[in-house]
């Protein structure tokens, strides 16, 4: 699988994409944040936060797009290796990243994740397979366990999103 996170997907002629879904991105906070109750946030009221980001992924990217469109430059104060690094500063209070919706279940219960008010801070995701393959019944099949999968991830109350950190569970 590949996404258009965080600065769009390379055409290529050897490679096939499949549009999977559209993943928004959500912002991790610290239990004890001033937003942590809201049941979204406008990103530019994150304007004076510290952020977090994961160095080589491209989240300063995606953050300063994002910002841009919400009138801002964003203050990176910490970057970090991983992301497991990543949520562990959050947690400690020193700063909010953004997530994608996607990876909500894997997020740590000590953070609270709230949806952008900006739909338009998201990531496409797509399966990628060789144009050269033809049109393979197996990779069709995969394809449509793969969409299913994601709706499934994506509908609160479904699949793994019980656990906390969760779409579920961090949309308090």
């Amino acid at each position: 699988m590949v996404s258009d996170y965080p600065t769009g997907v390379i055409p290529s002629e050897d490679v096939d994409l499949a549009h999977l879904c559209d993943d928004p991105l959500l912002v991790a906070l610290p239990r004890g944040h001033r937003l942590a109750g809201e049941p979204a946030v406008d990103l530019a009221e994150l304007a004076g936060e510290s952020w977090i980001e994961a160095g080589g992924r491209g989240d300063a990217t995606v953050l300063a797009a994002a910002a841009a469109r919400a009138g801002f430059v964003p203050r990176t104060d910490i970057t970090v290796p991983g992301w497991t690094a990543k949520q562990g500063f959050v947690a400690a209070g020193l700063g909010v990243t953004l997530v994608p919706a996607l990876a909500a279940p894997a997020m740590r219960p000590d953070l609270v994740l709230r949806p952008l008010r900006d739909e338009m801070v998201r990531r496409r995701v797509f399966a990628a397979r060789p144009a050269a393959g033809g049109d393979l019944a197996a990779a069709a099949r995969l394809i449509e366990i793969l969409r299913a999968a994601a709706r499934r991830a994506r509908a609160p109350g479904e699949g793994a999103g019980q656990g906390a950190g969760s779409p579920t569970s961090g949309f308090e």
